[in-house]
């Protein structure tokens, strides 16, 4: 160990000097005493000098810093006109700082290698000193200029070529690109099925450079069951909903994705969705989708809804997509004198944006993501008596929004916040029960019953405070704020319920396993633990 030494410092030219005492071993002395040396020089002080006496066995650093030089100009000798834009060209008197001269050079660096040459080299030509101020001259040597010659993957597994070649964003012939080749890995774990063997790497030759990745395929579909335990608030009886869905991912080695839902989540009433998904077809940055879904009520109605879509996605983060709508719901028990559900025939044309900018797509710590669309179309009412002799048919104009928005803010270490906004409304005339949007329970707001509150317009605010334990594994309080309106022919309904709760995500080996623990509150309704909500999940991965 080394033996211990007091020091000081006593500023020659500061007559306010503090005689501050430390007490340090002599290693630390040393590295104090390197360390106020280089300080002073990056300030401009480039004659400073300490020279050292000792009194008493208390060292003591006699500073002298002498005259400060500033920076003139920082040149560079026959430089890209567009570097203009990065101010390389400096014409101000800034104080000599050696880090400000290291970072213009790098700046400089980074420029070339993001617009096609790799092997920029930057030296420094010369200095000029004018008193104390000087004039810095860089020459920089831009080397041979290097397009992407060739992408090639190293698997044993059947890798979709076209979708990973638009995913990644890689186009033969353009040139050399090198925040491209740092983030390719970053992207390949980005896309659900697959990950990396080892990291990408860059071979130059005669006709340009060559990304070489390594992907294989990892287990992304997935089964998904959830049970629900709802209270009945009115009879006190326990009611069950059931959720089941079917996720296929690259199934067709297009990169496709495939999508089927089942879903009970109140008495005789049942919902089914199918879905496929396509990206980058034919290697281009478009791709279809279509679903359909189907829902029956009990025996009020049964609704029939189509989408066809068509998506442009210029980068991997974010999509357009256009698409058109049909809703057709038929109600079971016509009725001239009911009108609440009536047969309706409606056709939406609109317009989608999604951004996904999350670092982990089930389990995420950072990131945002981000889904608006807007529709406008027209729908048909028509109104039948019980013997179907009389119809009566009118025709509306509607449009259609919807916002759905989600940030996770890092807080500590393994730890995150998550704020959600979901908002939807439905403008028209005379809107039916039947074309009105079903919310409540796990997927839009927890702590409500399923699907119990139909509304015309609604907005939830959710806070979640997350513990992240592994990628797949959070431990999360949470409360959803919102409020909801149910405009109808008849009357107007309106409500700012509330709820709030925790749940667990675990992974195990076999899948993960899912919990939530909800109450809820609507109207003037008092909350009671006999009525919360229980959900109860396991998905398995393959």
């Amino acid at each position: 160990m080394s033996a211990s030494c007091q020091w000081r410092i006593i500023d020659k030219c500061s007559e306010t000097s503090k005689d501050t005492i430390y007490q340090q071993s002599k290693s630390d002395c040393i590295a104090s005493f390197l360390e106020i040396y280089q300080q002073e020089v990056n300030a401009g002080y480039l004659n400073c000098q300490l020279d050292t006496m000792t009194i008493d066995s208390c060292i003591s650093f006699c500073l002298s810093k002498g005259q400060r030089y500033s920076v003139r100009t920082i040149t560079l000798i026959h430089p890209d006109n567009r570097l203009e834009r990065l101010h390389f060209n400096q014409r101000k008197n800034l104080p000599f700082h050696s880090g400000s001269i290291v970072n213009k050079s790098k700046s400089a660096l980074h420029f070339y290698r993001e617009h096609g040459y790799p092997f920029v080299a930057l030296q420094l030509d010369s200095i000029q000193w004018q008193d104390s101020l000087t004039n810095i001259y860089w020459r920089i040597d831009k080397g041979p200029s290097i397009n992407m010659d060739s992408l090639f993957i190293r698997s044993e597994q059947r890798m979709p070529y076209s979708y990973l070649r638009k995913a990644l964003g890689y186009e033969k012939g353009k040139p050399y690109k090198e925040s491209f080749i740092q983030v390719a890995d970053q992207q390949i774990r980005r896309i659900r099925f697959l990950d990396i063997a080892q990291s990408s790497e860059v071979k130059f030759n005669s006709s340009g450079a060559q990304l070489i990745i390594y992907p294989f395929r990892k287990p992304a579909n997935s089964f998904q069951g959830i049970m629900g335990i709802r209270p009945d608030e009115i009879t006190g009886k326990i009611n069950l909903t059931g959720d089941v869905e079917l996720r296929l991912f690259n199934s067709l080695n297009t990169g496709e994705e495939l999508y089927l839902n089942w879903r009970k989540m109140q008495t005789q009433t049942q919902d089914l969705e199918a879905r496929a998904q396509f990206s980058y077809l034919m290697g281009t940055s478009f791709g279809p989708d279509g679903s359909v879904k189907i829902y029956r009520r009990d025996s009020t109605f049964t609704s029939v809804q189509l989408i066809g879509g068509l998506s442009w996605k210029p980068n991997f983060n974010s999509a357009v997509r256009a698409f058109a709508e049909r809703l057709i719901s038929s109600t079971i028990k016509p009725n001239f004198q009911f009108t609440e559900n009536a047969n309706v025939d409606a056709l939406y044309f609109g317009l989608e944006h999604i951004f996904n900018l999350l670092d982990n797509i089930d389990n995420p710590r950072k990131g945002i993501f981000t889904r608006g669309k807007i529709a406008r179309g027209r729908r048909k009412r028509t109104l039948e008596n019980i013997n179907e002799t009389a119809t009566i048919s009118q025709s509306f104009d509607a449009i259609k929004g919807e916002i759905d928005c989600k940030f996770f803010v890092p807080t500590f270490k393994h730890q995150c916040v998550m704020i959600g906004i979901n908002a939807n409304t439905l403008q028209t005339d005379s809107i039916l029960k039947n074309e009105m949007t079903r919310i409540g329970g796990l997927r839009t707001f927890r702590g409500i019953d399923e699907e119990s509150i139909l509304a015309t317009s609604y907005s939830i605010l959710s806070l979640e405070y997350r513990y992240l334990l592994d990628t797949q594994t959070a431990v999360y309080i949470f409360s959803d704020l919102g409020w909801w309106e149910e405009k109808g022919k008849f009357d107007l309904v309106q409500d700012t319920p509330y709820s709030f709760g925790a749940g667990i995500n675990l992974r195990t080996p076999s899948g993960i396993f899912t919990f939530n623990y909800a109450l809820g509150k609507q109207f003037d309704n008092p909350i009671l633990l006999k009525n919360a909500k229980i959900s109860l999940g396991f998905r398995s991965v393959f």
